[in-house]
């Protein structure tokens, strides 16, 4: 297997962590599986790299960063609930995304502030797409 695969795989599952859903407690055996295939990269070095990206993910998926991403989680969850008119939506998306930023400003660094922003995306485009109907 080459480094590149193995990063579709990491990718796709830190993506549902950061995205919230992949739960934070269900992070622990996601890493052992990846790591077995980190196992089966070609080269050692890769697998040396992979080793070193999944032991940087599963430090901040435990413990306050956890705390933190699982906060953030639940603040876009309801923030992107569906209920209510266009104009109480483009609100409550507007209060979501102040909620997630006041928790990103307590990250420890600026990679885990930036993955905590991320989810910030997601509220912008529903108030986007809810522009018009709200003007």
């Amino acid at each position: 297997m080459v480094y590149r695969e193995f990063l579709t795989h990491y990718d796709q599952a830190y993506d549902a962590w950061a995205s919230g859903s992949l739960p934070a407690d269900q992070v622990e055996a996601e890493v052992r599986r990846l790591m077995e295939v980190a196992g089966r990269l070609s080269s050692p070095t890769d697998q040396q790299r992979a080793q070193r990206l999944l032991t940087r993910w599963r430090s901040a998926a435990i413990g306050e960063a956890a705390g933190r991403m699982g906060r953030a989680s639940r603040a876009l969850s309801r923030a992107s609930s569906p209920e209510g008119t266009d104009a109480e939506r483009t609100a409550r998306a507007f209060a979501g995304m102040d909620e997630i930023a006041a928790i990103a400003s307590e990250a420890d660094d600026e990679g885990e502030e930036a993955a905590l922003l991320t989810l910030n995306g997601s509220l912008a485009r529903i108030i986007e797409s809810l522009r018009p109907a709200a003007e």
